[in-house]
């Protein structure tokens, strides 16, 4: 079809990361076809580069004409892929009820054309937008989707911060156990994962095994959160690591040790202008007689 080439070339611009070609072959492709299945493309192109450019709303505009088009041609995997774009820009946005609406309509049109790696990334994507809601309970359930996905594709890369996700949502809606059972599941596999996921997985992880009385296994979990937490430059995390820690020491009448972890978060404290973090801890050394 007249239009379709370079519209189809236009989408390979993109992918090569040349956006100014990818835009100049939509607009060829336009002035040579007037048919809704080239215009699809063309305005997915479109929205694509809108939505690298960093201009959400024009990137929208551009995706919700793509999927009109594509709705009016039968393209049903660029209505697909359109609609996962709006969801993504809308949670970049923060627009969460709004992702979840768009994202909850992507997933359940992905299952239906069974195909499992767009219905993956949208409840991926649908677990964070309602975790970001505290919407524990729905993001539990996306999460468990997605792994559930990730299993049968047999995409094993994935499976550690799927199986993250599952935990982290059973620890916020009070589930410690069930959350240690799954956390540690991940921690199993997660191997080489970068210094960003496992001081989450560790921390977490620790935090759900206090909460249940588990403290040898929980200082153990927060020493291995140490390390990724400050090649990651988390100062939050490496703060409450070492008070946690400095009170585990404490329980066990260890003074010294006690004293030291909160001299090393006292230094985190006075790196990040934590005013009050430092006012806290200096107190507690104070009291550690």
């Amino acid at each position: 079809q007249q239009g379709e080439a370079p519209a189809q070339i236009a989408i390979i611009e993109f992918r090569d990361g040349q956006f100014n070609a990818a835009l100049d072959r939509a607009t060829e492709a336009e002035t040579t076809a007037d048919a809704p299945s080239v215009k699809a493309l063309t305005h997915l192109v479109r929205g694509l580069v809108a939505q690298r450019e960093g201009k959400g709303d024009d990137a929208i505009k551009a995706f919700n004409e793509a999927t009109q088009f594509g709705q009016q041609s039968g393209r049903n995997n660029i209505v697909l892929e359109a609609g996962m774009k709006i969801g993504e820009t809308l949670m970049g946005a923060r627009q969460l009820p709004q992702a979840c609406d768009t994202l909850g309509q992507v997933a359940q049109m992905a299952r239906m054309m069974r195909a499992p790696m767009q219905e993956r990334t949208a409840c991926a994507l649908l677990a964070q937008a309602h975790g970001g809601q505290q919407n524990f309970e729905a993001a539990l359930q996306f999460a468990q989707r997605t792994l559930q996905l990730s299993q049968q594709m047999k995409l094993n890369k994935l499976l550690p911060v799927d199986l993250y996700n599952v935990g982290l949502f059973n620890l916020m809606l009070q589930k410690p156990s069930e959350a240690i059972a799954i956390l540690k599941k991940s921690k199993e596999i997660s191997g080489a994962a970068n210094a960003g996921f496992k001081k989450e997985l560790f921390f977490n992880l620790a935090q759900a095994q206090l909460q249940i009385g588990e403290k040898a296994s929980a200082e153990e979990n927060l020493r291995s959160a140490l390390r990724p937490a400050a090649e990651a430059g988390d100062a939050q995390k490496l703060l409450i690591s070492y008070q946690q820690l400095s009170a585990l020491s404490m329980e066990k009448d260890d003074k010294d040790n006690a004293r030291k972890l909160l001299e090393e978060a006292l230094k985190v404290a006075k790196q990040t202008r934590n005013k009050d973090a430092e006012k806290d801890i200096n107190d507690r050394l104070r009291n550690i007689r």
